[in-house]
C-alpha cells in the first residue's frame, strides 16, 4: 500500500508502555489548501500480517490517539501494548468534519516477546 505517510514503528515489547509517536500534517494540502483537521476524528486499525488481514486492535481519538497542536497533528498516544507477538500492519483514517475519510499513515509495526519472561 502507498501513504502520504508510510511510517514504521518500532519494534516493541508485549506488554511495555510504548512511548508515544506524533505525526505532523501541518504541510499536507487538500485542495490547495492545509488539510484542516478541526472537527475531525482519527481512527487507527492494526491488522495481523497484511493490509487486509484480520483487525487485531484499534484506536480512536480519545482512546489511543489524540489530535492536538492546533489540529496539525496526530498522536499514537503513551500506552500499554499488549497484543500478540507479530508483524502487523497499520493504518490511520482521518475522518474529516464533513465526514470525508482520508488514509494517510500507515506502515508495520513488529510486537516481540518479552525475552525476559
Amino acid at each position: 500500500m502507498s501513504y502520504k505517510f508510510e511510517y514504521t514503528f518500532p519494534d516493541h515489547i508485549k506488554g511495555d508502555t510504548f512511548t508515544g509517536v506524533k505525526f505532523d500534517l501541518s504541510d499536507v494540502q487538500r485542495k490547495g489548501e492545509n488539510l484542516d483537521l478541526v472537527g475531525a476524528s482519527a481512527l487507527m486499525e492494526l491488522r495481523a500480517m497484511h493490509p487486509n488481514g484480520t483487525l487485531v486492535d484499534s484506536f480512536s481519538d480519545g482512546a489511543g490517539i489524540t489530535i492536538d497542536e492546533g489540529n496539525t497533528t496526530i498522536t499514537f498516544d503513551e500506552q500499554v501494548v499488549n497484543v500478540d507477538v507479530a508483524l502487523y500492519h497499520y493504518s490511520i483514517k482521518i475522518i474529516l468534519d464533513g465526514g470525508e475519510i482520508l488514509t494517510y499513515i500507515g506502515g508495520t509495526w513488529e510486537i516481540c516477546i518479552n525475552p525476559t519472561i
